[in-house]
């Protein structure tokens, strides 16, 4: 009993694992070129039969091609045909020997789906519509069927294959005749041991193979079904070569190659092991490998590019990699070297390359790293004040010569602001930030100066340009709000008066109320003490345009202004700052009352004693009003007179008196090497709180000499508010 039921456990155990079956498929030697072969037997075909693969009988007659067509070779009674019908036989005899899988009935079909497996049919059998072959997904599923008697189809029958079964590895064992029926397809190889009747229209994927038996054809499409055919790929070139560089492979046909490209050949640039898969129904196989490596280039770090200033000295590259050689150039041209990590003091903005080779793989890599070299001087940083004698404040350290040209960039933290006490030279200047001059300041520009930035020139700070001027300044001029009367003149061309800041905005009706400001043009040669001095008031209230041409301030030529409270002292010049030689006309001065009022036409001061063309004065004198000695004063070169405001140098913004000749047409020269940086404080007033008496003397016709009498409350009428005219003095 015991031994019984350990039996019966062992039973249930076995049957309990999936079958496995280790069965090979037959090896067909000679006979797989075949798609039709026997080995005894007639081969005979009607209507167009097309055969794709090899066809013929070893012992047998062979007919009916053409009407039907053959894309491989016939063999009739050939060592080729008799090789073929011996290995016919030993695959037939291999089958037989072929454990079965599974026992299955004799009927076939009818939408029945099998998976790989060696299956035995007992007797004669059929296959009705439609099987299903399942590989399960595996490309080497192995279907063997063992017939142990005929097997026919039914017309419009067919042996499907699904997820990867393949006809090259379906075999059907047939003992007996084969016939597949009208219309069928069927797919594997068939080894008969009887006749093969492939009838009408009927399809084969495989072969039909007899061991003994004829076979006939009627208008069928027959594929052999054979592995494919593995590329042999090669490499044109080294397989082994530097990053950068690439080989061609060649050889693929009606191939992948395992980077996915299908073209017959390929260049690579990477790394890996390249081949080539060829697929068909049968399966797939793959070509010979090619190794491609690709070493990788050397780093050559020549460093990141940088700026430094002339005369510095700086450390290009990396530390040198043992087994690695160097080698620098320079553009331009000049310097060489071979170690890795050089220190370069370049003299101009230089290029430098480093070639780095790797002595192992020779394999090798370039790099350029540019240096700039920056000028000593010149370009302001502001990296710690507005301070121009800041060495901080400018690239390299270094405060500019008078010789260097200068540049103020936009994006500073700081600009410079030249201060009481500084006197600055420069040759050249682009001004693309700003700059401000202020009180007391000056500035010499010998070259051009670009002012497409902000240029501010505070009240009695000094700028004189040599050169060529482009953009514009503002130009200011601090005149008190004390109703005192005060000469001015425009350091640049085109100021206009009625803007607000001079004059009230024109058009427009100007305020009634007289002593809130005056404006004075000057009109020489007239001996009317009434008419020299014209107001830009009209007496009717509008603005007297005829004495005021375009409402611009003239070039060269000095007013009399005053103003009161509502003003604001700051009186701004916006324009391009006057420079080169200025030639002031006087053509209606034709009589001996000859005064004439230019002014100061630059926006620094101007030595009298390099003005030139004094001899078409009646003296080479020029005049101003001393508030103090309530008296003009004047000076001729070297010499001043009447008191001690004067020095010889007149202010910027400033007017003055002077007395032409009366011949008409005459020039006074003020040319730009006579300006001067002369930063007083005073500021030319003509003002006074004293009475005075005025005593006239007389030669008939004119005025000879004139003395003065002020009074506080009684203004000489059309002229001015607190004092007389005085300009007359024929001396």
């Amino acid at each position: 009993m015991k031994n019984k039921l350990l039996l019966f456990i062992a039973i249930v155990i076995l049957l309990s694992f999936p079958v496995i079956n280790f069965a090979q498929a037959p090896n067909l030697g000679a006979a797989s070129s075949f798609a039709v072969f026997t080995a005894v037997g007639a081969i005979t075909n009607s209507e167009t039969t097309n055969i794709t693969g090899d066809i013929g009988t070893n012992v047998g007659a062979f007919t009916g091609f053409p009407p039907g067509t053959i894309v491989g070779q016939i063999h009739v009674a050939d060592p080729t045909s008799a090789l073929a019908a011996s290995d016919v036989d030993a695959a037939y005899t291999y089958l037989t020997g072929v454990t079965c899988g599974l026992v299955i009935g004799t009927t076939l079909g009818n939408n029945q789906v099998l998976g790989p497996n060696v299956y035995c049919l007992g007797a004669a059998s059929t296959l009705n519509g439609t099987l299903t072959l399942d590989g399960q997904n595996d490309p080497n599923a192995l279907f063997i069927f063992k017939v142990d008697g005929a097997f026919a189809t039914s017309t419009f029958s067919t042996v499907n294959l699904i997820n990867s079964a393949s006809l090259c590895n379906v075999y059907w064992q047939i003992n007996g005749q084969f016939d597949l029926g009208d219309n069928s397809v069927f797919r594997g190889t068939v080894v008969a041991n009887g006749a093969i009747n492939l009838l009408e229209s009927s399809s084969l994927l495989g072969r039909a193979l007899s061991r003994a038996g004829a076979v006939s054809l009627h208008n069928n499409i027959v594929t052999v079904g054979l592995q494919p055919t593995a590329s042999i790929i090669s490499a044109i070139g080294s397989t082994t070569f530097c990053a950068g560089a690439d080989v061609t492979l060649s050889g693929n046909i009606d191939g992948v190659w395992s980077n996915g490209s299908s073209a017959p050949s390929i260049t690579v640039t990477t790394a890996g092991n390249y081949f080539v898969t060829n697929t068909n129904t049968c399966g797939s196989v793959t070509s010979n490998h090619i190794l491609v490596t690709v070493n990788p280039n050397p780093a050559a770090n020549a460093g990141i590019d940088r700026s430094i200033c002339l005369n510095m000295d700086t450390q290009l590259g990396a530390t040198a990699i043992i087994g690695n050689t160097y080698s620098w150039s320079s553009v331009p041209v000049g310097f060489n070297s071979t170690v890795a990590d050089p220190t370069v003091t370049p003299l101009v903005t230089t290029v430098y390359t480093l070639t780095e080779t790797n002595s192992l793989t020779g394999c090798m890599n370039s790099n350029s790293v540019t240096v700039t070299v920056n000028p000593i001087k010149g370009t302001w940083t502001g990296h710690i004040s507005t301070d121009w004698n800041t060495a901080g404040n400018w690239v390299c350290n270094t405060i500019p010569l008078p010789t260097d040209d200068v540049i103020i960039p936009l994006g500073c933290p700081n600009y410079p602001v030249l201060v009481a006490g500084s006197v600055i030279y420069c040759h050249s200047m682009e001004l693309d930030g700003s700059l401000t001059i202020a009180p007391g300041g000056a500035l010499t520009v010998n070259g051009n100066l670009t002012a497409t930035g902000s240029l501010v020139i505070e009240s009695q700070g000094s700028l004189i340009t040599n050169g060529n001027v482009t953009g514009t300044a503002t130009i200011q001029r601090t005149v008190p709000t004390d109703m005192a009367w005060h000469f001015l003149s425009s350091p640049v061309s085109g100021q206009p008066i009625c803007n607000g800041v001079f004059a009230p905005t024109y058009p427009g009706t100007f305020p009634g109320n007289i002593a809130t400001w005056d404006f004075y043009n000057w009109l020489p040669g007239e001996c009317d003490a009434n008419l020299h001095w014209r107001n830009l008031r009209a007496l009717t209230g509008g603005v007297n345009n005829v004495d005021f041409p375009l409402l611009a301030f003239a070039d060269s030529r000095g007013y009399l202004v005053s103003y009161g409270s509502g003003w604001s002292p700051t009186k701004n010049f916006i324009g391009t700052p006057n420079t080169a030689d200025r030639s002031l006309a006087f053509y209606d001065v034709t009589n001996s009352c000859s005064w004439a009022l230019p002014g100061n036409p630059f926006p620094s001061a101007v030595d009298w004693s390099k003005v030139t063309l004094k001899e078409n004065l009646t003296t080479p004198y020029y005049y101003i009003w001393n508030d103090v000695t309530q008296n003009y004063e004047y000076w001729m070169d070297g010499t001043h007179f009447g008191g001690v405001k004067i020095d010889g140098n007149i202010p910027a913004e400033q007017g003055f008196f002077v007395k032409i000749l009366p011949t008409g047409g005459l020039h006074l020269n003020i040319p730009n090497s006579a300006r001067i940086h002369d930063n007083g404080t005073d500021t030319w007033i003509k003002d006074a709180t004293a009475n005075k008496l005025s005593l006239t003397i007389a030669n008939g016709t004119k005025y000879n000499d004139v003395a003065y009498v002020m009074f506080e409350d009684n203004c000489t009428v059309g002229v001015d508010r607190k004092d007389a005219e005085k300009m007359f003095s024929m001396n």
